[in-house]
C-alpha cells in the first residue's frame, strides 16, 4: 500500500471516529464502537500516532477547556484524557492554544503546553538503548531499545512517565523521547 493510500485510510478513519461523536466507527476491523477514552491500539497505530493527543498538567489533576482560545471555561477535563484534533487533521499544535474534540464529541481549546503526543519514540542518539526507570533516577527496571514506541502517561520534572506495549510502566529521561513518525 503506498503512502498516499495509508495517509487516506488513517484519514478516513479518524474522519469517521471524529463524526461519531466519541466512538470510531467504520474503522480497522477491531476498533468498531470503542470510545476514544478507552481505546487501546497498538502503538504502530497512525490514528494513535498521529491524531491522537493526551492532556497532561503536571501541577494539577485536569485542564481547562474553553469555549475560545484563552476564552471562557466550558469545563475541566482530566489529566490523561485522550483527545483528538478537532478538525481531524493530523496532530499540529499551536504555539499557545489547540483546537480539540474530547471523546464526548465536545469541542474546545486547551492550551497546548497542556497537550502531549500520545505515543513517543525512545531515541538515545548515544547508545543501543534507554533505561526504563521506577522512579525518576531510581532504579533500572528494564532497557528499551531505540526505536520502541510507548505510550504518555505523564511528566516529573525532567522526567515523562511512559508505558510500553507489553504493560510495564515507568519513568524515561524526556530528552530520550522524539514524536513518532506518522506516515
Amino acid at each position: 500500500m503506498s503512502v498516499d493510500q495509508r495517509l487516506m485510510a488513517v484519514t478516513s478513519a479518524v474522519t469517521l471516529a471524529l463524526a461519531s461523536v466519541g466512538t470510531v466507527q467504520g474503522a480497522a476491523p477491531g476498533l468498531a464502537a470503542q470510545p476514544l477514552s478507552r481505546l487501546a491500539l497498538a502503538p504502530q497505530d497512525p490514528v494513535e500516532r498521529c491524531f491522537l493527543m493526551t492532556v497532561f498538567d503536571p501541577n494539577d489533576r485536569s485542564v481547562n477547556l474553553r469555549r475560545t482560545a484563552n476564552g471562557p471555561v466550558i469545563r475541566a477535563v482530566t489529566n490523561r484524557t485522550r483527545v483528538a484534533m478537532a478538525d481531524g487533521t493530523p496532530v499540529y499544535v499551536e504555539p499557545t492554544w489547540t483546537r480539540v474534540k474530547l471523546p464526548s464529541g465536545e469541542r474546545g481549546y486547551i492550551a497546548s503546553q497542556f497537550l502531549h503526543r500520545t505515543i513517543y519514540t525512545v531515541r538515545d542518539p548515544n547508545d543501543r538503548s534507554v533505561n526504563l526507570r521506577r522512579v525518576p533516577d531510581g532504579p533500572v527496571l528494564r532497557a528499551i531499545a531505540n526505536g520502541t514506541d510507548v505510550e504518555f502517561r505523564g511528566i516529573r520534572g525532567s522526567w515523562t512517565q511512559v508505558r510500553l506495549a507489553n504493560g510495564p510502566e515507568g519513568y524515561v529521561a524526556s530528552r530520550l523521547l522524539q514524536e513518532p513518525s506518522c506516515f
